[in-house]
């Protein structure tokens, strides 16, 4: 018969290896930063990478990357996801910064034509079904805080809206 504490003792060393066995080799911990650098290894506060996307890309499974207080305009496609429940890949704020993730762009170079603004595009757009001439996309103007409305014709164009031009017929 074993001794009780030497059965304690070998539980808690069993115990203490399983958990130990139960993260992943691979498993490290990342930065991001506004003054980073993809560069980088994103291993340290002192090399963080520049971009959600780099991250994104090299994560593995049981990975955390913390992510420094600022604006990312970035498009996030993860390379992979984690393995299960214990090996998750983590996206987390550092220290409770306040992060914005935004998919939006910024265009800066209008041209304003009489009482209207026009923005020189060089995209393809497609458009709407069975429409020839508007563009049916998930466009969102903002100018000084207020949502424009998106209208299907140059001509309905007023304050408080806006219009997307298709490709030349």
């Amino acid at each position: 018969m074993i001794p009780v504490k030497a059965t304690s003792r070998f539980l808690i060393l069993w115990l203490g290896l399983a958990l130990l066995n139960s993260f992943s080799a691979d498993a490290e911990v990342y930065y991001v930063a506004t003054n980073g650098n993809d560069s980088a290894d994103g291993l340290s506060l002192s090399t963080p990478w520049l971009t959600l996307s780099k991250a994104a890309a090299v994560l593995q499974p049981g990975s955390t990357v913390y992510i420094r207080g600022g604006l990312y305009r970035d498009k996030i496609v993860p390379a992979r996801g984690g393995n299960d429940a214990n090996s998750r890949i983590t996206y987390s704020a550092y220290n409770s910064e306040q992060v914005i993730v935004s998919g939006a762009d910024i265009f800066t170079n209008w041209i304003q034509n009489t009482n209207t603004w026009k923005l020189p595009r060089t995209l393809s757009l497609e458009l709407a079904p069975g429409r020839t001439n508007f563009v049916y996309r998930r466009e969102m103007v903002i100018v000084d805080g207020k949502v424009l409305t998106a209208v299907d014709a140059y001509s309905k164009v007023g304050p408080g809206m806006f219009y997307v031009e298709g490709p030349a017929e």
